[in-house]
């Protein structure tokens, strides 16, 4: 997750499912890639929120903090305003350069959801945003990320393969193929096409779950990075 929208609508999301006080969410953040919030800034949130919390630093290379939250009687009873840590002008204008058609105040709503750490729009990070609209089941969006990335640097294969997922899972196949073969060829590691693509193969050519959900565990065992999306899909998670 890079948001802290999302970190308490998720918490919110848990603790309503359970439907019982007392449940515990785990929060765990590396303080390495994203800009984050003022630690101060993140458990006044929660305190605002009435989630009851306790908060450990565990000492290492770029250090972790890690929250563990639980649901109170009031937790959630009142709204909060999370306030922008981030300005999402230059992201609104690559997405109307991309996809001019598209409503930027929805690019904007979506985006805050997505994220709001302080991050360049990278094309990492737009491929990091892609990713997570596709957990929350917006394709649609996911592919106008993937193609941001892809527009900040199309030599690199990762914006094509969350471009590929995307157009899949709105059911555009030949386009999802060819934006995967496009993946394989920009990747020159051949990781791709050795990790990824029979992966997607079995997700999304052949319906064959089974096979896909030992893969992604295989995969997941030597290290590899595993897109939710494609747990989901193999009913690893729900």
């Amino acid at each position: 997750m890079y948001s802290i929208k999302d970190v308490i609508q998720r918490a919110k999301e848990v603790f309503q499912s359970y439907g019982k006080e007392g449940r515990n969410v785990w929060l765990i953040i590396e303080p390495y890639v994203f800009d984050f919030p003022d630690e101060n800034a993140i458990d006044y949130i929660f305190w605002k929120s009435k989630i009851e919390f306790e908060k450990y630093f565990f000492p290492g290379m770029n250090g972790l903090w890690v929250y563990k939250l639980k649901k109170t009687e009031s937790s959630f009873s009142d709204g909060i305003e999370i306030p922008e840590f981030i300005d999402y002008s230059c992201w609104t204008r690559k997405i109307q350069e991309v996809a001019p058609d598209y409503d930027l105040n929805k690019a904007k709503e979506k985006l805050t959801q997505l994220i709001d750490f302080p991050t360049p729009p990278t094309p990492m990070f737009w491929n990091y945003i892609a990713w997570c609209a596709l957990d929350r089941g917006d394709a649609e969006f996911a592919e106008i990320c993937a193609r941001c990335a892809i527009s900040l640097n199309p030599d690199l294969p990762w914006g094509y393969h969350s471009l590929a997922v995307s157009l899949a899972e709105q059911g555009k196949r030949e386009e999802a193929i060819q934006a995967m073969n496009q993946c394989i060829t920009k990747d020159h590691s051949q990781y791709h096409k050795k990790k990824y693509y029979p992966i997607f193969e079995k997700l999304y050519l052949e319906s064959d779950v089974n096979l896909a959900r030992i893969m992604i565990k295989t995969l997941e065992s030597e290290g590899g990075f595993i897109p939710i999306i494609y747990k989901r899909k193999a009913n690893i998670i729900l």
